[in-house]
């Protein structure tokens, strides 16, 4: 806004006064020049002392001061009958004021006020300069708004864009506008006209301005003119901006307009449209019938009528005449399907015409076509299928069925008479369909093992795998079902199931069976007491020596026979192999319970079986224990009974021996609290046990065997300190500390100059889950600088058999330490010679169970069995629970490397370990 009261931004004209009218000179002006009493009043005395006269040609510019500091650039050039006076730099009027009357500049120079007329000029940057008297008297809106916020502020929302398109010159008429008068007033129509600004010829701009601008005139109309031009505007912008293709004939059926939409689908423009006869369009074939339809519509026969034609495109001229979105690339097809909707017009005193709306269904017919011809390949694939296949409703009914599974199933008639999936199934498998049905109900799918009855009337097992079919209102009227007889393949599976967890011979249960039983059972001992009963043939080499191999085949069969006989239904009988059977007995909870039971199989197994020719008399040593407490492990319940079938054989044979554990609920083992308590609280102790070289008979070292002390109940027996720790963070931090501590010894002992002894420690499968032990054995191994070939680390066998990829590389990381790594338990589980040469063990340790047996008929047979397994791999064999000089005696004979038990010492406290003479 100007500063200066006197001075602001313009430009104006001043000239002679015999160039002009003299209508426009103003009252008190110069009679010899004319347009200076219009110039700012700061600027008339500087552009007087400049021009004078007006008799020569100007060309100056000066800076006039402003009050509140700086100054505003004066620019006068031009001819004597053409001066141009420029103000910069003062700012706008303070009494600016846009609502004079305009003024028309005819070519000749002179002026007229166009006084009444509604208008105003918008300026190239979009602005409103200037706004003429009539204009506010009719929006009702002051000049000065209207200067600042423009037309629109006067306009209906609605008509902006119309209003705009005049302004920006896209139209240049807008009728039947609505007018909101800014002072309340009733709403007003008009008619908004263009009209482009052009330079004063006169002016000396260099270079000379491209847009000048735009003049709107505003025509007002009444209310009823107002209504009827809006409804005209919008019937005619909803004809051309329609997306189908439109019309509008005559009553002889000619065509007198077309929209764009039409001409785009016929390669042409509305223009070349107008005057053909819409018949013309058409495929000669359809033609005459779309021609008497029209005729009946435009002679009130028929009010309407749809109809669908074959319509040929229309050759057009020259490119240039077609608008470029109109021509297509390649070359159009020579007729399409169009579907023609004709409305018949009449107005009283007018001929009659009609509306014509063309809608191209060529892509609809053709999807249609394509649709059925989909529907017939699917419907074909469907009944040829290789699989058997039916559309189910959502209640099980089948509603068709394909060959295959017309040939699987028993459906009967079932086109005639609908059978359900629950008429084909046994009663126990009905739960099972449910499930699938409220599934597909849901619009989902479901997959489910279920016995069918078979068209042959037998049941077989079929996988029967549904999925709703969801329709366009997202519901699941039916479901396809597709049915896979696996009977076949369920036989097969439980064949070989069978065979993995049974014996071949006797067809008793094998070891996985009695494991995963015995596993159960001691989940379970709480609630439900069991007795595990050891069962050991007596003198059966000698049977088998005498009478050969078969006879002592068919006897085993007998006692298997036997034994299933003499136990109730819920027990399991297997056989471990060689002469040794296992009973689990359910709900035996006391010894009298247990000494009865075991009494009857003795008697069982002691009568005479006669095989061929001869009569045989076999007895049975038996041990029993009752789980308890202790027995937090299949391996510590089956221990157990195993002790108890060699105290009965030691102490003569035919007898049975009884062992009554901890009840259950009793405090025997140590549980995963008490262990991390005595970890915390220094309540942890080691026992060694000495690992001889039987080749030298000196002692190479000892296993470390973890130990609890209590100050009341003492030390925890050997074998119950980690039964039922499954806490992998406990095993590790366990196994930390034993390994702390035994290092620690080694130190000592070499220390003190005995050895060098090395060290046996075990390992559970948790702590090879797990790198964290990795880490402590070679941090260790830095922090004492021992030989990593005097740690000898033990993995059970079981454990072993189970470990990931991940576990066994944590293993050769070891071995590449430099670790001597062995199996533990070696001959409880089922590892196979190609599997154990790809573990990097360097020794194997025979279970106390199996080295026990070394005076047993066969017994010798399996150790010599697997020390020739440890041979031919180039491991150490060290055998376990070797109690008896003749013992090691075998073991030496058989080529057994090492040797471990109470013969050479049992586990004691480093301080009260005697060791026998040491490398």
């Amino acid at each position: 806004m100007s500063t200066a009261a006197g001075l602001w931004d313009g430009r104006w004209v001043v000239c002679r006064a015999h160039t002009l009218a003299r209508t426009d000179q103003a009252d008190g002006e110069d009679e010899a020049i004319v347009g200076m009493a219009h110039l700012p009043p700061a600027a008339q005395p500087p552009v007087r002392a400049l021009v004078g006269d007006l008799s020569r040609p100007v060309d100056a510019q000066i800076a006039l001061p402003l009050p509140a500091g700086g100054h505003a650039l004066l620019t006068v050039r031009g001819d004597p009958a053409h001066v141009e006076v420029l103000v910069r730099g003062a700012g706008e009027r303070l009494d600016a004021h846009p609502g004079d009357d305009l003024v028309a500049v005819l070519p000749d120079g002179r002026r007229a006020s166009l006084a009444g007329v509604a208008a105003c000029s918008i300026d190239p940057d979009g602005t409103t300069s200037s706004v003429s008297p009539a204009l506010t008297e009719m929006t009702g809106v002051p000049a000065r708004r209207l200067a600042a916020e423009g037309l629109l502020v006067a306009v209906a929302e609605e008509d902006h864009g119309r209003v705009l398109a005049v302004a920006r010159r896209v139209a240049d008429t807008a009728d039947g506008v609505r007018l909101r008068p800014g002072d309340g007033g009733p709403d007003r129509w008009a008619t908004v006209t263009g009209l482009d600004l052009v330079p004063d010829p006169t002016s000396i701009s260099d270079p000379p301005p491209t847009d000048h601008g735009r003049l709107l005139l505003l025509t007002e109309l009444h209310a009823g003119a107002g209504d009827l031009a809006r409804a005209a505007h919008r019937a005619t912008t909803a004809f051309q901006q329609a997306p189908a293709g439109r019309a509008r004939v005559d009553a002889d059926g000619a065509i007198t307009a077309a929209n764009p939409a039409l001409a785009m689908v016929l390669h042409t423009t509305p223009e070349q449209l107008v005057g053909r006869p819409l018949a013309s369009l058409v495929d000669d074939g359809d033609r005459l019938p779309l021609e008497a339809l029209l005729q009946a519509a435009l002679h009130g026969d028929l009010g309407g009528f749809e109809h669908e034609v074959r319509v040929r495109t229309t050759p057009v001229g020259a490119d240039d005449e077609v608008p470029a979105e109109a021509r297509r690339l390649g070359d159009p097809a020579p007729t399409w399907r169009a579907r023609v909707q004709v409305d018949a017009v009449r107005v009283a005193g007018r001929p009659a015409e009609a509306d014509v709306e063309v809608h191209d269904v060529t892509d609809r017919l053709r999807a249609e076509t394509q649709e059925r011809d989909t529907v017939d390949a699917l419907r074909s694939a469907f009944i040829h299928a290789p699989t058997p296949m039916a559309v189910i409703e959502q209640d099980g009914t089948v509603r068709e069925a394909n060959s295959e599974l017309r040939a699987l199933l028993d459906l009967g008639a079932v086109d005639a008479d609908p059978v359900r999936l629950s008429d084909l199934a046994p009663p126990e498998d009905h739960p099972l369909l449910e499930g699938v049905l409220t599934e597909i109900a849901l619009g989902g799918r479901a997959r489910v093992e279920c016995r069918l009855r078979r068209r042959d009337g037998s049941e077989g097992v079929v996988e029967l795998a549904v999925a709703a079919v969801t329709s366009t209102d997202h519901s699941s009227p039916f479901a396809i079902a597709q049915v896979n007889d696996i009977t076949a393949q369920r036989d097969t599976e439980e064949k070989l199931l069978h065979q993995t967890l049974h014996d071949p011979l006797t067809g008793l249960g094998n070891r996985l069976l009695l494991r995963e039983r015995l596993e159960r059972a001691v989940d379970h001992r709480h609630q439900s007491p069991v007795a595990l009963m050891f069962i050991d043939l007596d003198h059966f080499k000698w049977i088998n020596d005498t009478h050969g191999h078969e006879v002592g085949d068919d006897l085993l069969v007998e006692v298997a026979r036997r034994l299933r006989h003499v136990v109730r239904g819920d027990d399991t009988v297997v056989r471990l192999g060689g002469d040794e059977f296992v009973i689990l007995a359910a709900r035996v909870a006391d010894e009298d319970g247990a000494d009865a039971l075991a009494g009857k199989v003795r008697r069982a197994v002691a009568e005479p079986v006669t095989i061929g020719s001869h009569t045989i008399t076999v007895t049975a040593s038996v041990g029993v224990v009752l789980a308890g407490a202790e027995h937090t492990t299949a391996d510590a319940l089956l221990r157990d009974a195993d002790l108890a079938m060699y105290r009965a054989k030691s102490s003569g044979r035919d007898r049975h021996e009884v062992t009554v554990a901890t009840p259950a609920g009793g405090g025997a083992a140590p549980g995963p609290g008490a262990l991390r308590l005595a970890l915390d609280t220094d309540g942890l102790r080691l026992h060694h046990q000495p690992v001889v070289d039987l080749r030298t008979g000196r002692a190479m070292g000892t296993e470390a065997l973890l130990r609890v002390h209590d100050p009341v109940s003492g030390t925890a027996p050997p074998g119950r300190v980690l039964d039922g720790v499954n806490d992998p963070e406990l095993l590790i931090d366990l196994a930390g500390w034993v390994l702390d501590q035994v290092l620690g010894q080694m130190e000592e002992w070499d220390d003190a100059g005995v050895g060098p002894l090395s060290a046996f420690l075990n390992l559970s499968g948790a702590e090879l889950q797990s790198d964290t032990l990795l880490e402590r054995v070679s941090a260790t191994l830095t922090a004492t600088h021992l030989r990593a070939d005097r740690i000898h680390l033990e993995v059970p066998e079981p454990a072993l058999l189970m470990a990931d990829g991940a576990a066994l590389d944590r293993l050769r990381t070891l071995a590449a330490l430099g670790i001597r790594l062995g199996i533990d338990d070696f001959g409880t589980g089922s590892t196979s010679l190609a599997h154990l040469r790809s573990l990097p063990v360097h020794f194997l340790k025979i279970d106390p169970s199996i080295g026990r047996r070394l005076r047993e008929p066969g017994g010798r047979a399996v150790v010599e069995a697997v020390v020739a397994v440890g041979r031919a791999l180039g491991l150490d064999v060290i055998a376990e629970g070797i109690e008896e000089q003749s013992q090691m005696e075998i073991l030496a004979q058989l080529g057994c490397t090492h040797a471990q038990g109470h013969l050479f010492g049992v586990p004691s406290p480093v301080e009260a370990l005697a060791l026998p003479p040491a490398t």
